[in-house]
This record gives structure tokens, C-alpha cells and sequence, in this order.
């Protein structure tokens, strides 16, 4: 994260879809309190990332959780991940893995 949050330094005036693509392109499901961390001007950042909700971009899985759209999806996200990162600590049962695997 200390990484990320340092490359985040870079786009602090506007944080184009590019930008974040290069930042989270990687990650199929991502926190917005990652990029909230180095922004200066949150009331943008939030309105960015509504507006690129609105475009289809990205969705919205919870409060400050999204995932990219398709398109633009390095990974597509695995659905025991998804469901991890929108109920914390939630866990994948071992019928459940097994009955995924068929």
C-alpha cells in the first residue's frame, strides 16, 4: 500500500480514468480509501468516482468498495474474493469451494 500511496502522490489535482487504471488495473476489487489516502481534494475524487460509476467504468459494491467494469478489468474478479472484500472476514466454506471447483 505504501507504494501504491506514493504513486497516488503524483495525481493530487485530477485523478484522470487512466490514472486509476494504472493504480488499481491490477485489482479485480478495490478500496476507495486508497486513493482518498494521498488526495487533497476529496469532494473531487468522490465526484470522479460517481461519475465514473455513472459511465459504466466501474461499479459499486458497498460503501467505498468498488470493481472496475469489464472492459477495463486486468483480472476478473473471482467471486470468494468479491464476496471477502464486501463482508469482512467472511470466508469461503470447504463444500462451498468444492462445489465451485465442479
Amino acid at each position: 500500500h505504501f507504494i501504491t500511496a506514493m504513486c497516488l502522490s503524483r495525481y493530487t489535482k485530477r485523478m484522470e480514468f487512466a490514472n486509476l487504471l494504472g493504480i488499481v488495473g491490477d485489482e479485480p476489487v478495490f478500496d476507495s480509501a486508497l486513493l482518498f489516502a494521498s488526495e487533497s481534494n476529496l469532494p473531487y475524487l468522490q465526484r470522479q468516482l460517481s461519475r465514473w460509476e455513472q459511465l459504466g467504468y466501474l461499479y459499486q459494491l458497498r460503501r467505498e468498495l468498488y470493481m472496475l467494469a469489464p472492459p477495463y478489468q486486468k483480472n476478473p474478479p473471482h467471486p470468494f474474493l468479491v464476496a471477502n472484500r464486501m463482508v469482512r472476514g467472511s470466508y469461503a466454506s470447504t463444500e462451498a469451494a468444492l462445489a465451485f471447483q465442479d
